[in-house]
């Protein structure tokens, strides 16, 4: 007899089909309460002061950026550590040379800091000799379950920046991704990537440098030169018509006006 087609058979196997169904069922229902017992993350952008506007540079000169945390959305955002990993280039095209982070970036919280008067253990940076144009940097609670709520801009760091001789043209500030590089960590904790920067390969910027020349001298003595062999020759003339018994007035302060 095939055994597919005994009535026992088929009896059986109906029962457990609706056994698996039954336990999928609960295990789905279980998930749903357990997602709902825990309110909706709202997400966490990074990003810096510089995004919109970029930080100038005149030739060989410093300056400083903040590293700032955004909530994307209602909710809550627990976050109980922080971590990036910076690298500043030139944007093809339209800068060249090199602009570097100033060593050592000062591990002091910034002001409005993100953890505010909560101990921490510092804000740990870490700078590689080479290359100079990057930077990794963390800072977390003791204990996660002191996480605070990210409910408005917040700073995460401060960070000085310099350029170097030959540097010109815009350059990027970018934030590398990977779970390892860039995130957060939630009150669990997990690691969590931010809204902006998904953990994957590759670079998000998040902050613009822009590196001006300094007006070379000779660009602006050269007028001067037939100004000042003009009045070489008026004062010789002066000179001359004084010896020939010529006088003439030198103008007072308070006629310069």
């Amino acid at each position: 007899m095939n055994r597919a087609a005994s009535p026992h058979y088929r009896l059986t196997n109906l029962k457990l089909h609706s056994c698996r169904c039954t336990m999928a069922t609960v295990l789905l229902a279980c998930l749903t309460l357990v997602g709902m017992s825990r309110p909706a993350r709202a997400d966490i952008m990074l990003s810096t002061d510089v995004s919109s506007t970029p930080l100038g540079l005149t030739g060989v000169s410093a300056d400083s950026f903040r590293v700032t945390v955004t909530p994307q959305a209602p909710g809550p955002n627990d976050l109980s550590g922080w971590f990036v990993t910076l690298q500043i280039s030139p944007v093809a095209g339209m800068g060249s040379g090199t602009v570097s982070f100033v060593t050592p970036v000062s591990s002091a919280a910034p002001s409005n800091y993100v953890f505010g008067n909560l101990v921490t253990p510092g804000i740990d940076i870490q700078q590689p000799t080479s290359p100079a144009f990057e930077l990794y940097a963390q800072d977390g609670l003791s204990d996660a379950n002191d996480a605070v709520t990210v409910a408005t801009t917040v700073n995460l760091l401060s960070v000085p920046v310099a350029a170097e001789a030959g540097a010109i043209g815009l350059f990027e500030i970018l934030a590398v991704r990977g779970v390892a590089n860039t995130g957060w960590a939630d009150d669990v904790p997990a690691s969590r990537a931010f809204s902006n920067i998904a953990f994957g390969s590759g670079a998000v910027r998040i902050g613009l440098i822009d590196v001006t020349a300094v007006p070379e001298a000779a660009g602006w003595l050269l007028p001067l030169v037939p100004t000042t062999a003009a009045g070489g020759l008026a004062l010789l003339r002066r000179r001359s018509r004084a010896a020939n018994g010529f006088t003439f007035n030198f103008l007072g302060a308070a006629d310069r006006r």
